[in-house]
């Protein structure tokens, strides 16, 4: 079984495997997001490299993703690997002093490369553009950026964090809840007459209330009360109502004198 994933991982680019961790999780409900760094080699040029990730949405499937992604960590068998080294003594230019002779150097190589797994050993190897037989030091450089997304996927989904709880919203003070509720209409005056009419508890209350509705108060005083002056006063006064009743009178004259 191990050799059938390293073979099918050696057919495939590293960023073809990492998207398709990165497709299952979404399909399981893991969100997996990256933070990244800028990296400037000593050589020229920029890349962009993984630092880390975080575990979000259904935490609860970490365990089934680790397990996608230490099968997708599989190393290669070491004679494909030795395979791959012969291949790239072919395409490159040995350095002088540093020839590949021996077995010594193959298993040294082979073994290191065992740690990674297959398709980023063989994408070091033969993907990269190299012109000279490459140090350790630089096939190392190569496999760590790109098993940089596979092992920052494996530490996260191995202590995903536990969902953070709904914040809490303060409770408003009672100089706040005045604001609001003045804000929307609701005036002490307003409020004290929603407080003298409660509201109904049955259908029956509801249609009772309904049948019976207020009256206004002009219609529960007597006419010569007080209020009742002050009104019809304020009613004469209003430069509207004036206007409306001297449009009234002038209808009626004309009225009369069509008749």
């Amino acid at each position: 079984m191990t050799t059938e994933i390293s073979t099918r991982l050696a057919n495939k680019a590293p960023a073809e495997v990492d998207q398709a961790i990165l497709s299952q999780a979404s399909q399981l409900g893991v969100a997996l997001r990256a933070g990244y760094k800028t990296v400037f080699p000593k050589g020229g040029g920029s890349y962009d490299m993984v630092t880390g990730y975080d575990v979000g949405g259904s935490v609860t499937q970490a365990p089934a993703m680790l397990r996608s992604v230490q099968a997708a960590s599989t190393p290669a068998e070491t004679r494909s690997i030795e395979g791959w080294l012969a291949e790239l003594s072919v395409l490159t230019i040995p350095r002088k002093g540093d020839e590949m002779s021996g077995e010594v150097t193959l298993v040294a190589y082979a073994s290191r490369l065992g740690q990674y797994p297959a398709d980023i050993a063989r994408a070091a190897l033969l993907d990269h553009p190299w012109k000279f037989w490459p140090s350790w030091v630089e096939l190392q450089d190569v496999c760590d950026r790109l098993n940089a997304p596979r092992r920052h996927m494996a530490a996260a989904l191995a202590n995903p964090a536990a969902p953070e709880p709904d914040p809490v919203a303060p409770r408003a003070t009672h100089e706040q809840t005045s604001a609001i509720l003045a804000g929307a209409g609701y005036t002490p005056k307003r409020l004290d007459e929603v407080r003298r009419h409660r509201m109904a508890s049955t259908d029956a209350e509801m249609q009772a209330a309904d049948k019976a509705p207020a009256h206004h108060w002009s219609e529960t005083v007597a006419p010569d009360s007080p209020e009742m002056e002050a009104l019809r006063k304020s009613r004469d006064e209003n430069p509207l109502v004036q206007e409306a009743r001297r449009m009234q009178m002038a209808r009626e004259e004309r009225q009369k004198a069509s008749a």
